[in-house]
């Protein structure tokens, strides 16, 4: 029904017919809503499975749609993800330690913006372990000078501060994964990690066509 009611305003304003048609086809969209929702029962599953306690929040308008063309990099998100529980979420009697709520959060959100389709993928865990990560990227003959030689260092294949993999996570394999999936949509991923108080991956990808309906007054 608000499907129909949005569609009914932009009829009214006098919307062009392209911009009609777009609308209409993005109804058949899958919700943004619905997508993060499963992708918060992941998230949950990952921190039961990791003896973890986690609050999981999405936000997503109504509106907004996912674009079709996404469908192959969702396989792929599952791992920042697990990134955010197993690598970024400390254990609850840590997190006590370090005066911290120890029911960790985890906080999954889309928006548009402009021409792009945007997604937050964020936790007030740890933050990112630079200096392991820079230990590591040391090993491999990686460049490491920098915070962006470091950055691109977290999406290298092999790279991991885990000592020992896990059927979660210390593959290697798994950011490096998700960097291949974004180029291939031609996105981009960004990180931004404080120490102490969590980590957050923003990846936007651009969009040809509407896939929020914006009301008119």
């Amino acid at each position: 029904m608000a499907d129909l009611a949005c569609l009914r305003e932009v009829v009214r304003s006098g919307a062009s017919t392209e911009a009609i048609l777009d609308m209409v086809e993005s109804f058949s969209a899958e919700p943004a809503s619905s997508r993060l929702q499963r992708l918060g029962e992941q998230v949950r599953s990952v921190a039961q499975r990791l003896g973890k306690t986690v609050d999981v929040k999405t936000d997503a308008s109504e509106r907004l749609r996912v674009p079709a063309g996404l469908r192959a990099f969702w396989p792929a998100a599952i791992h920042l993800l697990r990134n955010a529980v197993d690598h970024g979420i400390e254990d609850g009697a840590l997190r006590v330690g370090k005066n911290k709520d120890p029911v960790g959060r985890v906080t999954i959100s889309a928006a548009r913006r402009g021409d792009t389709f945007v997604l937050n993928v964020e936790d007030d865990g740890a933050g990112i372990n630079w200096e392991a990560l820079r230990k590591k990227a040391t090993e491999l003959g990686l460049p490491h000078r920098t915070e962006d030689d470091l950055v691109e260092a977290l999406f290298a294949d092999g790279v991991t501060t885990r000592d020992e993999a896990t059927d979660v996570s210390g593959r290697g394999v798994g950011m490096a994964a998700v960097r291949a999936a974004v180029d291939e949509q031609h996105g981009r991923i960004e990180v931004r990690s404080v120490k102490g108080a969590g980590t957050r991956f923003t990846v936007t990808f651009p969009i040809a066509s509407s896939v929020e309906v914006v009301a008119h007054a």
